[in-house]
């Protein structure tokens, strides 16, 4: 096939991202170009793209084959293929012979065509899925929480993130019913391929399908029960109005003050209209007080960590949120109408 170098080493560029760095499969450590169509699995995620100049073609551009194509100058790019399990190169004066494997080697790719399948705007997946990712555990006795739930409850499609310290929920309007669990490394690969227009999703008991603009995105699913996240949620009277941009900010100056970046202690004092964040280490003492939006019904001390803080009011975008507390022992709720987060406490020493 002849193609473009800009044109091929902008979906190689794509395709790398579904490359497994370290398999006991080789024929994976490559690319299969295969009937106007370029795929590349580390059996676990799946990205397909086309390329229409090579219709007839069958065989594996290796990886140091797309490091070589990724090099060249611009201009045309001749790759063929040879019967003897090789790949030849040529651009200009440029001619290079790579060992490469059978594509018959190469896994097949379900491409779920009965499955079911909706359609979500990819602007608003976009922003629902950046808002909760952080609260996605990356470790856990609990596989399901390792992904992200996409939960379609018959008016929302719900973005479901917990990791047993804190937990994120947004939504978009969406009247379908379905349930699903994303791997939080096969999210993370899919807000790379960049979402644009409308996003058709094909899904079954076991993988997903995510269609793109110019990409197919595969992956496979974690099977199993996720919590009952709606049930989680506690429901408080009191709740103070909090200057997101302000609160950020007292956060960013506190955690320069904390020595140990594991547990960095960060400690909330809610009393009438006004907020004392504090915080104490062997490397300073620290704090702050910020004019809360109205009176707080009671008065109460509170301990997070400090890193979780951040995260939380960082996936917000509005100026204000609406933050709901009860004790010292309980969770902090943060709302701002459409998202929902939850951040669990610390325990507080009498020093503190």
């Amino acid at each position: 096939m002849r193609i473009e170098k800009s044109e091929i080493a902008g979906k190689l560029s794509m395709l790398r991202k579904a490359i497994p760095s370290k398999t006991d499969i080789d024929c994976l450590r490559g690319v299969l170009i295969s009937d106007g169509t370029m795929t590349a699995t580390n059996l676990n995620t799946t990205i397909q793209t086309d390329i229409d100049c090579a219709q007839d073609e069958r065989f594996i551009l290796p990886l140091k084959a797309i490091e070589m194509i990724e090099n060249l100058p611009d201009g045309v790019v001749d790759i063929q293929p040879a019967k003897d399990n090789t790949v030849f190169i040529r651009a200009g004066s440029i001619k290079n012979k790579v060992a490469t494997h059978p594509a018959d080697e190469f896994p097949e790719i379900d491409i779920l065509e009965s499955a079911q399948q909706i359609g979500i705007e990819s602007e608003r997946l976009q922003d629902a899925i950046n808002t909760v990712l952080y609260a996605v555990a990356t470790v856990s006795t609990r596989p399901t929480v390792t992904g992200l739930l996409f939960d379609g409850d018959g008016e929302n499609l719900n973005l479901v993130a917990l990791d047993g310290y804190r937990m994120a929920w947004a939504g978009i309007p969406y009247k379908g019913e379905f349930r699903m669990i994303v791997p939080k490394a096969s999210v993370q690969t899919l807000l790379t391929l960049g979402l644009t227009g409308n996003v058709n999703i094909r899904f079954t008991r076991r993988a997903a399908v995510f269609e793109l603009s110019g990409y197919t995105f595969h992956s496979r699913l974690l099977e199993g029960e996720y919590p009952e996240y709606k049930r989680l949620f506690p429901a408080y009277k009191d709740s103070v109005l909090i200057d997101r941009r302000s609160m950020m900010e007292s956060l960013r100056r506190a955690m320069i003050c904390i020595d140990d970046k594991n547990r960095p202690m960060v400690v909330l004092n809610i009393d009438g209209e006004d907020l004392r964040l504090s915080t104490k280490s062997g490397v300073g003492d620290y704090s702050e007080t910020l004019r809360l939006e109205g009176a707080a019904g009671h008065a109460v001390k509170i301990g997070f960590n400090g890193r979780y803080l951040q995260e939380c009011f960082k996936s917000y975008s509005g100026d204000v949120v609406e933050c709901f507390f009860n004790g010292a022992g309980d969770a902090m709720v943060v709302d701002d109408g459409e998202v929902k987060s939850l951040v669990l406490p610390v325990r507080l020493s009498g020093a503190e």
